[in-house]
């Protein structure tokens, strides 16, 4: 995946299992960024921003597995293929979260030009 150029955020790749280590790492501060929700059962990317990178994963696995995810075709896809071709990753830390918004549009569209990104603006 090309990452779009760097502006206000600092391009890390953290896996999800890491972000409690992050978190204990802050002293349980949260931190803002943009995140991917990747499978591999049709090779789609959700894209998102968040203000609290450390916890919105699990916010995403609870409303997949109560059946009530705001965006329907990754709900489908849990439904049908399972977590298990489901990944989380942390595209880019933004520390001011005024420019989340930018950061995120940058990724979506970054993505995009691969047609990997579901997202739609």
């Amino acid at each position: 995946m090309g990452r779009p150029a760097t502006g206000q955020g600092t391009n890390r790749y953290i896996p999800a299992k890491l972000l409690p280590t992050v978190n204990a790492l802050l002293g349980g501060h949260s931190i803002g960024g943009i995140f991917a929700i990747k499978n591999t059962w049709n090779h789609q990317i959700y894209i998102a921003s968040t203000i609290d990178i450390t916890t919105v994963w699990q916010q995403h696995q609870s409303w997949l597995k109560q059946g009530q995810h705001p965006d329907p075709d990754l709900q489908r896809v849990w439904n049908i293929a399972g977590a298990e071709v489901f990944t989380f990753v942390v595209l880019d830390i933004v520390e001011d979260p005024k420019n989340l918004s930018d950061r995120e549009l940058a990724w979506i569209e970054s993505c995009a030009k691969l047609k990997r990104s579901k997202n739609e603006r």
